[in-house]
């Protein structure tokens, strides 16, 4: 038996960079609105989207709802689903940043060297923000020996 999936579903995209960013809510127009709004503001709490908003434009985006008949799938795991396959999580790829399953592991390992920063025990190389998105290889090399592959079982 099919039946619609609850929540909405909604893709944006960046047409220039290529890149995908999955969403789900209740209430699309409120939703797209919010997004508008932070972009345009240039208060969006994603930093790499806000960045690739102001590089290429907001002519370079565009919203997709996902018309979604699913049998027994719910809209988080369709969402999940999505996002695996689309590949948002990759940098180089998208901007979501995190799963049901919880964070990816570029929001980790930011969350690392913010913490890092703060104690002093680490500081970013000249010309580098904090804000600035990361390269796969970065997160891959982080990543490797330090534990944060075993924490990624998820992704």
């Amino acid at each position: 038996m099919n039946r619609k999936v609850g929540n909405h579903l909604y893709l944006v995209l960046n047409l220039a960079a290529r890149k995908t960013y999955v969403g789900r809510t209740k209430d699309l127009r409120t939703r797209f609105i919010a997004h508008r709004s932070a972009l345009r503001d240039g208060k969006h709490p994603n930093a790499q989207l806000q960045s690739d908003w102001n590089q290429d434009g907001e002519a370079n985006f565009i919203w997709l709802d996902v018309a979604v008949r699913a049998g027994s799938i719910s809209g988080r795991e369709l969402e999940d689903l999505l996002i695996e396959l689309l590949e948002s999580m990759k940098t180089s790829r998208g901007y979501n940043q995190m799963t049901s399953a919880g964070w990816s592991r570029q929001a980790r390992l930011r969350s690392v060297e913010q913490k890092l920063i703060r104690s002093r025990k680490f500081q970013m190389l000249e010309g580098i923000r904090s804000t600035d998105p990361m390269n796969d290889w970065y997160v891959d090399a982080c990543s490797k020996g330090h534990g944060i592959e075993e924490m990624s079982a998820g992704e």
